[in-house]
């Protein structure tokens, strides 16, 4: 017979193993958690190392012709090589149109229609090729709000005063040196009877007339036919125009 003693010494022995086992129960799902962490750890390192040093690619798709990721064009091993041009201007004609009895308001008149053709740096007017020049255009209404003054004009085979008198004699000059300098023009003559032309016109010395008139559309013009840019320069003074035609050429250096 077991005394009350060893009895209670039993169930105390019993009570610590029950509450021993309870303890032991708690840990382990503890310890199994923290094993899955630590192998779901190990396996995306060893996944993320694969990938970037095993050559992991993925392929691009396009839809409607954008790619989802833009490609950089490659570099061509070859540069293109700059060409450097010198501009070169070449004289090609010259022709000055005397007339030393021209009076003062005639000379202003022609001074005012050189500097418009010039333009605003005086440098001259450009014409590249296939381009056309027309003195309605570019020069325009002989007005008195644009300096024009009073002058002797030739309307209808008779000499009158009109604002813009002596401009025929700029755009004589002008159709007389490109002509020579071989480009073909459109101009007609103050007169188409046999009169004789005006005092300022020498055909002896290769003068070509070119009359202008805004209010009748009397238009002289030409076409850059060269194969390259020309340029032309007017210079007034006094009673004598002189005209400049220059062909622009690019050559390598």
């Amino acid at each position: 017979m077991r005394t009350r003693k060893e009895w209670k010494r039993e169930m105390k022995q019993k009570e610590k193993c029950r509450r021993r086992q309870e303890k032991q129960g708690f840990k382990k799902p503890k310890k199994r958690l923290k094993k899955i962490v630590i192998v779901c750890l190990l396996f995306a390192v060893v996944f993320f190392f694969l990938r970037s040093n095993l050559g992991y690619t993925r392929e691009v798709h396009v839809v409607e012709n954008k790619p989802i990721e833009p490609v950089k064009p490659k570099k061509s091993a070859a540069k293109k090589k700059k060409v450097n041009l010198k501009r070169e201007k070449v004289l090609l004609a010259e022709h000055t149109i005397y007339n030393p009895s021209s009076q003062e308001d005639r000379n202003e008149n022609m001074r005012l229609a050189a500097e418009i053709i010039n333009g605003v740096n005086g440098s001259g007017y450009l014409l590249n090729p296939g381009e056309k020049f027309s003195w309605l255009e570019v020069v325009g209404d002989t007005t008195q709000e644009k300096g024009y003054l009073n002058a002797t004009v030739i309307k209808y085979g008779k000499a009158v005063q009109d604002l813009g008198g002596g401009v025929c004699q700029v755009s004589a000059a002008i159709n007389s040196a490109v002509q020579e300098a071989g480009i073909a023009t459109h101009a007609r003559k103050h007169s188409t009877s046999k009169k004789k032309p005006p005092a300022y016109i020498h055909e002896e010395l290769g003068d070509r007339e070119a009359t202008v008139s805004f209010g009748s559309k009397i238009d002289f013009r030409f076409e850059n036919t060269l194969e390259n840019p020309i340029m032309f320069r007017v210079i007034s003074k006094g009673g004598d125009v002189t005209v400049k035609v220059f062909e622009i050429r690019y050559q390598k250096i």
